[in-house]
């Protein structure tokens, strides 16, 4: 393969677009793409338009002009180029950032000299898992749930995770009430900073409205999730009051992440591609005893 081959390939595989789609932008057959991309060169009234595409100048599209960027701002110029508010735009950007952090976790797999890609199972609670004494991270490939989490060893180590316990319980204890998990699903069907009554949640989620108010009242006074969840009194035309609840998305959606980590915990990995892995584990636990 040519500078330029290799140079078309990645930018095309970047921008998230196929042979094909590349062809018909470029107002061309899909096989001239192929041929391109295996070591032909276009004529030369096609390689200003093809720059033009990809924003780059000539000289990058044949490799040269450009100094090698270090790998994360390779991986942030990536990032930022296909990045947008679109909703598959938004799609495409969870997907690589998935398979980004699934390479990552796949190079402590030293055995294995090649790169294995990301295989997303429908039925199968699949994934990979690393166990150091300094950092642990998952990856659930499992279709109803694809997530990711790294977690480098606490500055006072993982005991400093057991701390403040009367908090924890707080949290999930909270969590293990089916009736709160309820009125915390009703909260996320509201866009940003709507305001609900406490009445309606009652009616929506079949929970008591005396206890839709207490739970809601638990989350709003939880100092460590402030802003996530906050209330207001409503003025009825009878002057009475009734209370309201909103949600702060950015705050709130801590939660979600918080559940799918208990989807891993609760759907055990049974398929570990390429395998589980608990490097220096053996002669040192990972929380130190008194």
């Amino acid at each position: 393969m040519t500078d330029f081959s290799i140079s078309l390939q990645s930018l095309r595989k970047n921008k998230g677009i196929t042979q094909n789609e590349l062809a018909e932008k470029l107002g061309i057959s899909p096989q001239a793409v192929s041929k391109w991309e295996n070591g032909s060169y276009p004529d030369a009234d096609f390689i200003p338009k093809i720059a033009d595409f990809f924003e780059v100048s000539i000289d990058e599209l044949y490799g040269r002009g450009k100094e090698k960027l270090p790998l994360e701002e390779e991986i942030y110029q990536n990032i930022y180029k296909g990045f947008g508010w679109e909703k598959e735009k938004q799609k495409k950007f969870f997907d690589k950032y998935l398979e980004y952090f699934w390479a990552a976790l796949n190079g402590c797999f030293n055995w294995k000299a090649e790169y294995q890609k990301r295989q997303v199972r429908e039925n199968t609670s699949s994934g990979s898992i690393l166990v150091t004494t300094e950092g642990i991270s998952f990856m659930s490939n499992r279709k109803v749930c694809e997530c990711g989490f790294v977690l480098k060893k606490p500055q006072d180590g993982f005991k400093a995770l057991f701390n403040e316990k009367d908090r924890l319980e707080m949290i999930f204890g909270f969590l293990g009430d089916q009736d709160n998990l309820k009125i915390l699903e009703f909260m996320f069907s509201l866009k940003e900073m709507e305001v609900v009554k406490a009445s309606r949640i009652a009616k929506k989620t079949g929970v008591d409205k005396a206890k839709v108010e207490k739970s809601m009242d638990r989350l709003v006074g939880f100092v460590e999730w402030a802003g996530a969840f906050e209330s207001v009194n409503i003025m009825e035309d009878d002057g009475k009051t009734e209370k309201a609840y909103k949600i702060s998305l950015g705050n709130g959606a801590q939660y979600l992440l918080l559940l799918s980590v208990a989807q891993f915990i609760s759907h055990p990995t049974t398929a570990f591609e390429p395998l589980t892995v608990q490097f220096d584990t053996k002669n040192e636990a990972l929380v130190e005893s008194e």
